[in-house]
């Protein structure tokens, strides 16, 4: 009788195990469709035809802990978005949080920060002691912007106030205010942190340009965009554990400073 006690209390502890295996699911149990689009320095083909980009490396370096296997399928954003929104593609990087897109998508832990800095011509950061932007009043200083963009709630409380906004020229999205900066049409620029870095690269102006030592302006969160019909729970925590993993691990830091034009150095400089 105790023979028999032991047999089914191993029988019932096997079936526990084998169920409890099967419970756990894979993080990707199929290959996972990523829709992205060209946007340097995040997503592109570079010169030598490889497709590249600081979103792209990040979920590289994802797909090879979580062992994922990613398709990409180039297509323009609007149509991406869409695509989420009916399940036709599971996920997209680069993506800000949205009322609007929390409706159709599940989105992962932050990556990485939306962020611009400040640019003037090389050699000109030690003319100015900017704390903040508001420090510009100090000074005969022209900023030069584009007009729409979202430069942060500080910048939009700034331009409120008529001296500052005085001191500042909206230009057209198809302007390259990189170019105009060199020329000497204003003074400094507000650029996206890693984008300057790559414009700077593409129109020949390394050594032209230098990023002042002033804090960037964070103005969102940025993270992985999943569609609610495709992707289960289970794949975003798998997705949200890599994440936490390769930035303990410094890898999302490197890929990163691999993109990041880094400040210049001056003594004159508070960088608060």
């Amino acid at each position: 009788m105790q023979r028999i006690s032991l047999l089914l209390c191993l029988l019932l502890c096997l079936a526990k195990l084998a169920n409890s295996s099967m419970a756990i699911e894979p993080p990707c149990a199929r290959p996972l469709t990523l829709g992205w689009t060209h946007w340097p320095p995040y997503q592109y083909i570079d010169t030598e035809k490889i497709f590249t980009g600081l979103d792209i490396d990040i979920m590289m370096a994802m797909a090879k802990d979580t062992g994922c296997q990613i398709e990409y399928l180039e297509l323009p954003w609007k149509r991406i978005l869409k695509m989420i929104a009916s399940g036709k593609i599971d996920l997209i990087l680069g993506a800000s949080i949205t009322d609007e897109r929390k409706e159709y998508a599940n989105f992962s832990n932050p990556y990485r920060k939306e962020e611009v800095s400040l640019f003037v011509r090389k050699g000109e950061s030690k003319k100015y002691h900017l704390d903040s932007l508001k420090d510009i009043l100090i000074y005969d200083f022209i900023l030069g912007v584009y007009s729409g963009v979202h430069y942060g709630e500080q910048f939009n409380r700034l331009t409120k106030r008529f001296n500052f906004k005085s001191q500042v020229q909206f230009l057209g999205n198809n302007t390259n205010n990189m170019k105009l900066l060199v020329r000497g049409r204003f003074d400094g620029t507000l650029e996206e942190t890693y984008t300057a870095g790559h414009q700077i690269k593409e129109n020949n102006l390394t050594g032209k340009i230098e990023r002042y030592p002033l804090s960037p302006i964070n103005t969102g969160d940025i993270s992985i965009m999943f569609s609610k019909k495709t992707i289960s729970i289970n794949t975003i925590n798998a997705h949200n554990k890599s994440l936490s993993a390769l930035k303990e691990n410094g890898t999302i830091e490197r890929i990163l400073e691999k993109y990041t034009l880094a400040p210049t150095n001056s003594s004159n400089n508070n960088t608060e």
